[in-house]
């Protein structure tokens, strides 16, 4: 069965070439520019454990600040599964990357892949994450 027969060729072509545009768009629409130094806020020791950041943080010995909460909050919110998010710091890059959705206790939890790109060096770790009740994502502690 020939598909032309259904459709002329120009309107395929062009929901191929807005399928592209599309694609790239979101693509593209991961990179976040970077944050002033002069913007950062450094996290409370109460909370940082619980904070998403603590993981990789605690990894690296690399000291992040709130504005980088902020971002994983972002991602984790508004990403789809396995749609990186990145950011640019003055040590290298952060990636994070959601891979999976799911429910946990009547919760609705991330689990996502922190990578910090710095010089030629590269450490990524694993967490899980699940929203409160305040709609923030936490990091679920064992």
């Amino acid at each position: 069965m020939n598909i032309s027969l259904f459709f002329p060729s120009h309107y395929l072509k062009t929901v191929l070439i807005l399928s592209l545009v599309l694609s790239l768009f979101l693509m593209t629409s991961c990179q976040i520019n970077p944050i002033k130094s002069e913007n950062k806020t450094n996290i409370s020791s109460n909370d940082k454990k619980n904070q998403l950041i603590y993981p990789i943080v605690d990894l690296s010995k690399i000291s992040l600040s709130i504005n980088e909460e902020t971002f994983f909050q972002n991602v984790l919110e508004n990403h789809f599964t396995l749609q990186p998010g990145k950011l640019k710091l003055t040590i290298g890059e952060l990636i994070v990357v959601p891979t999976k959705t799911f429910q946990h206790k009547g919760k609705h939890c991330r689990e996502y892949k922190t990578t910090i790109k710095k010089n030629l060096s590269e450490i990524s770790i694993n967490a899980i994450a699940c929203r409160r009740t305040d709609k923030a994502f936490w990091l679920r502690l064992p």
